[in-house]
């Protein structure tokens, strides 16, 4: 039997299992018959091109009985069966059962027992106005962004990342507590009043003797912990310093072996700069096209064939000297992708720094946004979205030695190229910036520290705010806008642990837009 058939046959299965309890008598699923569920007027079905079933949206159609049939439809990503009088227990979700599934939306219904979701895709969870019970322990949801278990009869504390939704997500539930609903009464006092009791007791029967020997073998049992631990760490100590020293050593053999051209006149050249000459790049006439506080930025044409190059002439005073500028404007000319503005060439000599970029002929976003006099659609912003979080995924997990990262992400930061693209520019001017930077390593140190990281590993608080701006506009379908609203809010958080990576706010943007695009 071919596998779309199998399919096909165990869809077929659930969907008819499904029908007979939910619709008893045939008023409400008349539409469902046939061989085929794909291929018929079966009412509220959207399927992919190998006839499976992704998307069942039965709101208010007057169904009762269990939901678990349509939970075996392995490749469900929507399933919306709000406002009907559905019952019994939802079966546990995880990545096993319902890998696909990413909008669960069944409010309104008399579903009861425990809620048991650990689906780390998921992006819709309403179960509002039912009568669910137990605790939110067993909830995991780590990209979740409409998350909705209100007027149930849900206790115990609110845990992990469900403290960062409102408080209505949870009203109505009288036995629930924590952030952001009223704390939880601890009884943390009473246990250990309770403890202590107990413990003087339990002494109180042993002998003097007895306690001391007790006493001394624990003494001897914390020495020998304290011993091996002191033991393993001179051993992992001495392994990194080992391991530090022979990076060195292959670091400074792959310097030895780059392609970047050192063409003369203390002009590097990258990819794609390799014809460029130091004194045609110093005759071109020149257009300034903006000042910032990393230096001025120019138009410059070059004589042969009337190339056009962006041109950053650096403020020197802001900027190290010597190897740590040299490898970290390497480092930035060696990334290549289609939403980050190219780096071709960089010019050192005598206190003048330029780098030169391709030009970019339509301006930046904040140009588009504030300036020009009209307002883009909708689709304009999704499109400028998703190709700066793509740049941005890119500068954050090239594989490299050195952590990629942008460090001053914001609108005049990114440009618009001759086809209409997004493309990130300026990312790592600020590993170079002379404050706090003489040997190199302080600023990288800075920037993936605790109190300000933006590598892939903590997430971007920068790029929710462009996220956030962008998608404020105000155009196009308000769930849609509010979903990336919400996506560039979690980039926002101020603890850099709980912010997702770039890798995931891609992932989450595809299929909002996905999704988007299904129900239309």
């Amino acid at each position: 039997m071919p596998q779309h058939n199998h399919h096909h046959h165990q869809d077929l299965s659930s969907l008819l299992a499904f029908k007979a309890s939910a619709d008893p008598l045939g008023s409400a699923l008349p539409t469902w018959s046939g061989p085929n569920p794909c291929s018929g007027p079966w009412l509220g079905l959207k399927c992919d091109q190998f006839d499976r079933v992704t998307n069942i949206n039965l709101d208010g159609s007057s169904l009762t009985g269990p939901i678990a049939p349509l939970l075996q439809l392995k490749h469900l990503k929507l399933l919306s069966l709000q406002r009907n009088s559905l019952s019994g227990r939802l079966p546990p979700l995880s990545n096993l059962s319902n890998p696909s599934l990413r909008i669960l939306s069944l409010s309104h219904n008399v579903l009861d027992g425990p809620i048991n979701v650990s689906l780390p895709n998921l992006l819709v969870l309403r179960l509002d106005r039912n009568r669910f019970s137990g605790g939110l322990d067993s909830v995991r949801l780590d990209r979740v962004l409409d998350f909705n278990v209100s007027e149930n009869r849900l206790s115990g504390a609110i845990l992990g990342r469900l403290t960062g939704f409102p408080p209505s997500s949870f009203f109505g539930n009288l036995a629930l507590c924590g952030s952001p609903l009223p704390s939880c009464l601890s009884s943390s006092v009473n246990d250990s009043a309770s403890t202590s009791t107990t413990c003087i007791k339990t002494l109180a029967k042993l002998g003097v003797t007895s306690v001391l020997y007790i006493v001394a073998i624990d003494a001897m049992v914390i020495t020998l912990v304290l011993a091996v631990i002191l033991v393993v760490y001179a051993c992992v100590k001495r392994r990194m310093k080992r391991k530090a020293m022979s990076r060195y050593s292959m670091m400074s053999k792959n310097r030895s072996e780059e392609r970047d051209q050192e063409v003369g006149g203390g002009l590097t050249a990258f990819e794609g700069g390799e014809n460029l000459r130091i004194d045609c790049l110093l005759k071109a006439s020149a257009e300034v096209l903006g000042k910032g506080t990393m230096g001025i930025t120019y138009k410059a044409i070059i004589d042969e064939g009337g190339l056009a190059v962006a041109v950053k002439r650096l403020t020197t005073s802001r900027y190290s000297n010597g190897k740590a500028f040299d490898r970290c404007v390497r480092l930035i000319g060696r990334v290549r992708h289609e939403h980050i503005v190219s780096l071709r060439a960089c010019y050192r000599n005598d206190g003048e720094r330029l780098l030169v970029y391709d030009y970019m002929p339509n301006g930046s976003l904040q140009t588009l946004l504030h300036n020009n006099g009209y307002a883009m659609d909708w689709m304009r912003r999704k499109e400028i979205l998703m190709g700066v979080a793509e740049g941005l995924e890119h500068i954050h997990a090239n594989p490299s030695r050195e952590p990629h990262v942008h460090g001053n992400i914001k609108p005049s930061n990114i440009l618009i190229d001759g086809q209409g693209n997004a493309r990130v520019s300026d990312w790592g001017l600020t590993l170079i910036a002379h404050n706090g930077f003489d040997d190199g390593e302080r600023e990288l140190a800075r920037v993936q520290g605790a109190g300000a990281r933006e590598r892939a590993e903590e997430g971007d608080e920068g790029d929710g705010c462009v996220v956030t701006e962008k998608a404020a506009g105000g155009m196009g379908r308000e769930a849609e806008a509010m979903a990336m609203v919400k996506i560039g809010m979690m980039c926002t958080k101020e603890a850099a642990g709980e912010r997702p990576t770039m890798r995931q706010v891609v992932g989450m943007m595809s299929e909002v837009l996905e999704f988007a695009g299904e129900a239309a």
